[in-house]
């Protein structure tokens, strides 16, 4: 086995983290309307509130969450 064959894919956590979510949501395993904490998303992702932050913002530009007047996001 050569080091080239034991490489990962490099991605930023937010990018994990925006797949992790858009995952449960897709699932339905975040139900439509669910309000979407920073806080407790960032908990349970075990990454900060700023990396949940961009991930809910490149969900938002997908169409896959919104945020409502910079106070929530669902």
């Amino acid at each position: 086995m050569t080091a080239a064959s034991l490489r990962i894919a490099k991605r930023p956590l937010e990018r994990l983290a925006g797949d992790t979510l858009r995952e449960e949501i897709l699932s339905c395993r975040m139900p439509p309307g669910t309000r979407l904490v920073e806080t407790t998303l960032a908990d349970q992702l075990a990454v900060s509130r700023g990396t949940v932050r961009a991930a809910l913002r490149d969900l938002e530009h997908e169409g896959i969450v919104a945020q409502v007047a910079y106070t929530k996001w669902m």
